[in-house]
């Protein structure tokens, strides 16, 4: 008989001479990750965290909880949140019940104003333009005719 592993036999020898029953299940000790830890602002800031990771603390002495988060080149964020108790029900806030500041807002008589002073604006700046070029028109007349009764004398 060889020595040589065989997957495919339950009961066969591994490289090393020892029987192997692959029937038997090795147990395996999973612990899972809690990303909860409690500590004070000066421990929670110098905790070094691997990249692509989050972790939040849990203020000891105070009502607040800090989150850590790093990137993949492992620099960190850090954020302090305040936390508040509640009473009675949580009310989620729905969109009826939240009415938009309208007064931020600009009024249609304002916008329709500003438009008109800047149509009158645009008008203004037009009538200018068409006026110098009116003038560089005759100026350059002026030079033509200027120049073709030099040449006739």
């Amino acid at each position: 008989m060889n020595n040589f592993y065989n997957p495919y036999n339950n009961y066969s020898n591994n490289y090393f001479g020892r029987p192997q029953n692959s029937s038997i299940q090795q147990t395996q000790f999973f612990t899972p990750l809690n990303n909860i830890q409690f500590a004070n602002l000066d421990e929670a800031k110098s905790y070094v965290l691997p990249p692509n990771s989050q972790m939040i603390f849990l203020d000891k002495d105070k009502q607040r909880c800090y989150l850590k988060t790093s990137d993949n080149n492992g620099y960190s964020k850090f954020e302090i949140y305040n936390l508040q108790k509640q009473d009675g029900e949580i009310q989620e806030a729905s969109a009826e019940s939240v009415a938009p500041d309208l007064s931020v807002y600009a009024k249609n008589e304002s916008v329709d104003a500003l438009k008109n002073e800047l149509d009158a604006f645009k008008a203004d700046i037009t009538n200018s333009i068409k006026e110098v070029y009116k003038k560089i028109e005759l100026k350059s007349a002026l030079e033509n005719i200027s120049d073709s009764r030099n040449k006739e004398q």
